[in-house]
């Protein structure tokens, strides 16, 4: 609407967003009906089987669902009527260049529109950023700390996705027929800008929201959540290096140099489309040398392609991420502590110490720094703050003993909070020592 109008009569662009407009339904529906399966802990055939016995137990969900699929009719409503409104407007352009020419100036009929200019561009914008709130307000950037500018941050971010790579992918499709690329000589500088201005968006934004939901470096490669986000980063870089290519591409073939200031402004040259051997090339009617003016498509085509798979790969890992606990959430830091007393070193390490199981990682040491094997543990864990304990420890054998002084034993915390584990370590008949600290749990 705002780009390539004319592209809306072509069969292919047609076809394109009416597909879009149907996976947008489908998606809709499946994922309120995956919701409920979800939350109501039902196997995934209960989906065909008895959708009705399905329950999201969440008012929030089945709001934002509902009024999505509202304005999805309506989004599917104003695509139908922009579509029959440019077809409408050619044949009366058509009809008006015809009469034109057999009646002169005083024949020429009214080729006005039947609505305004600005009325279908803005209510696509207002339905368009309705549809998209309804993906932030059911997403990570809800929750959690700094709400309102998340929700903003979000909103941005996925307009900014839909622009670029919904336009990439129009671009991709309607460059295949020679008979058309002509119209996007003038229709590629500009989206070139717009895909730019969406990059730095993309890039502002989704730092901004990489640091909310990872918040320390840790977190990137200890965390499901750090590790998808990782390769999507790396996604993203490749689909910037292809955008960066495309673009310099325009720059170079397609952007026509200003004129000199005073100088009468030319008619802007048409394009022309021509077929050597298995290359589509475009042709600028200008006065530039012969060896200027044939520019190959098919690289800009297939830089295109790579392009959108690559973007495809980027919405996969983006679909991971809105179903994965965020890092800042998942990730506990590890505890570690190092005990001494005469003649023994003791080092203690929790990876994980949340509510639920862990694994206590224990290493003795003489003071020398050999290993000390362990002949002789005992242990309990307590939460005094809960009245919880003391609750004896799982240790790998009865005696707890460890012949290369590494020993791994279970633990686990009922709730979270300042758990004391205590631990008495015998290293010889007649060698114990007794050590207590405290693990932070959350």
């Amino acid at each position: 609407l705002a780009l390539w109008p004319a592209g809306l009569t072509l069969p292919r662009t047609r076809r394109t967003l009416y597909l879009g407009l149907t996976l947008l339904g489908v998606s809709a529906i499946g994922s309120l009906l995956l919701e409920g399966v979800w939350a109501s802990g039902e196997a995934l055939r209960t989906m065909w089987l008895a959708p009705r016995s399905l329950d999201t137990h969440s008012r929030k969900f089945d709001t934002l669902y509902a009024f999505r699929s509202y304005l999805l009719v309506i989004f599917g409503v104003l695509l139908v009527c922009a579509v029959s409104t440019q077809r409408k407007a050619d044949a009366r352009a058509l009809v008006a260049a015809t009469k034109r020419s057999h009646q002169g100036k005083n024949g020429t009929p009214d080729t006005r529109p039947l609505l305004p200019s600005w009325v279908l561009p803005a209510g696509t914008v207002v339905v368009t950023l309705l549809l998209m709130v309804t993906w932030t307000l059911a997403g990570h950037s809800a929750t959690g700390l700094q709400t309102p500018l998340a929700i903003v941050a979000n909103l941005l971010h996925l307009s900014a996705m839909t622009i670029w790579l919904g336009g990439l992918a129009v671009l991709l499709i309607s460059l295949r027929p020679a008979a058309h690329a002509a119209d996007l000589t003038a229709v590629l500088p500009r989206f070139s800008r717009v895909a730019f201005a969406c990059v730095v968006v993309l890039v502002a934004t989704g730092s901004y929201q990489a640091w909310r939901e990872v918040g320390t470096v840790p977190a990137l490669y200890r965390t499901t959540f750090g590790r998808v986000l990782l390769v999507k980063i790396v996604a993203v870089l490749a689909v910037i290096a292809m955008g960066a290519l495309a673009r310099r591409w325009v720059q170079a073939h397609l952007n026509q140099p200003p004129e000199p200031s005073g100088a009468p402004s030319p008619t802007p040259p048409l394009a022309k489309v021509r077929r050597l051997g298995s290359t589509t090339t475009l042709e600028r009617a200008s006065t530039a040398p012969p060896d200027g003016d044939s520019l190959s498509v098919r690289g800009l085509q297939r830089g295109l392609l790579v392009e959108v798979v690559i973007a495809l790969v980027v919405l996969g890992l983006t679909a991971a991420l809105v179903v994965t606990v965020p890092a800042r959430q998942s990730y506990v830091r590890p505890f570690g502590q190092s005990l001494t007393a005469p003649g023994l070193q003791v080092s203690v390490r929790i990876d994980a110490p949340r509510p639920g199981d862990a694994v206590l990682h224990l290493t003795t040491r003489s003071s020398t720094g050999a290993s000390l094997p362990v002949t002789g543990l005992r242990g309990t864990l307590s939460l005094p703050d809960a009245g919880l304990g003391p609750l004896p420890l799982r240790l790998p054998n009865a005696t707890g003993s460890a012949s290369t002084g590494r020993e791994d034993i279970g633990l686990t915390f009922a709730r979270g909070g300042r758990w004391v584990l205590a631990l008495t370590v015998q290293t010889s008949p007649f060698d114990a020592t007794a050590f207590s600290f405290t693990v932070p749990v959350r």
